[in-house]
C-alpha cells in the first residue's frame, strides 16, 4: 500500500540546514578622503575594535576586511583620486593602519569642492574588490562619505549606460551588502530603492545640518557597533 506522507518529506528538523549557513565575510571600508574627511575617519579608527568585537563569534566562522578610499576621479592625483590595492586582513590593528594610511591622504587636501567619485568607488569595490564568489564568502561595503556623488565616468563603467542602473545591478547580481552613510542625494535614494534588499542607507544631515558637520557628529561607537552585528547576521544568507 502506498502511503502518503502529508508532507512530512518537506519538514526541515532544526540544525539540518546548518551546512547552508555560510557565516563567512569579505568587507570593505570605502572611505572618501577628501580634505572635510579627515575626523570622521579618525573616529572610525578609533572605534574599529567596536565593529571587530560586534562580529558575533557564534555565527562569523571567518572574516576579512580591506580599506579602499576614494577622492575626486577627475581632479585628484591618482594617489588620492582611488586606492584599491591595500590587502584583505583579519588583524583589526592592521585594518586601523590602512585608516592611518588614509587620513595621511586626507591631509593632502584632495577633493576640493563637493561632489566625490563615491559612486564610481562603490561601482568598481563591488565588481572588482572581492576575489571569493558570493556564494563561499558574503560581500559587504561600507561607505562613509560627507559629499554628494559625481556621475560615474563612463571609463569607469567601460559602456555607455545609466551607472546608478549598473551599479545597483552589480549589487543585486553579486548579492553585495552596502551600507552607505552618506547624505541625501538623489541617486544615493536611486540606489537603495533599486537594490533595496542589499542596501542601508544611512542618511547625513538630513536634519538640515551641514553634512560635514553631520559626519563629524555620527556616535561612530554605535553606528559600529550595530554594524558589527548587521554584518554578522547578513552572513549567513545563502
Amino acid at each position: 500500500m502506498e502511503l502518503d506522507l502529508g508532507g512530512l518529506e518537506n519538514i526541515e528538523i532544526e540544525g539540518t540546514q546548518e551546512s547552508k549557513k555560510k557565516g563567512v565575510v569579505d568587507i570593505i571600508f570605502l572611505l572618501d578622503i577628501t580634505g572635510s574627511m579627515g575626523p570622521a575617519i579618525i573616529n572610525i579608527g578609533k572605534n574599529i575594535g567596536t565593529f571587530v568585537q560586534n562580529l558575533d563569534p557564534k555565527i562569523i566562522q571567518d572574516w576579512r576586511a580591506r580599506v579602499f578610499s576614494f577622492g575626486d576621479m577627475e581632479s585628484d592625483s591618482a594617489e588620492i583620486k582611488l586606492n584599491v590595492s591595500r590587502e584583505w586582513t583579519q588583524e583589526p590593528q592592521e585594518i586601523v593602519n590602512q585608516i592611518i594610511a588614509c587620513v595621511e591622504l586626507v591631509k593632502k587636501g584632495g577633493g576640493g569642492d563637493e561632489p566625490e567619485s563615491s559612486l564610481d568607488a562603490m561601482y568598481l569595490a563591488a565588481r572588482d574588490g572581492f576575489d571569493s564568489a558570493w556564494t563561499e564568502r558574503t560581500r559587504t561595503i561600507i561607505l562613509f562619505t560627507d559629499a554628494s556623488p559625481k556621475k560615474i565616468l563612463k571609463e569607469t563603467l567601460g559602456v555607455d549606460v545609466d551607472g546608478i542602473s549598473l551599479l545597483s545591478q552589480q549589487i543585486s547580481d553579486n548579492h553585495t551588502y552596502v551600507h552607505m552613510f552618506a547624505p541625501v542625494h538623489d541617486d544615493y535614494i536611486a540606489i537603495k530603492n533599486n537594490a533595496n534588499k542589499y542596501v542601508n542607507y544611512v542618511t547625513i544631515g538630513e536634519d538640515g545640518t551641514p553634512p560635514v558637520e553631520a559626519l563629524k557628529n555620527v556616535d561612530f561607537s554605535k553606528a559600529l557597533e550595530t554594524l558589527g552585528k548587521s554584518v554578522s547576521q547578513a552572513s549567513l544568507i545563502a
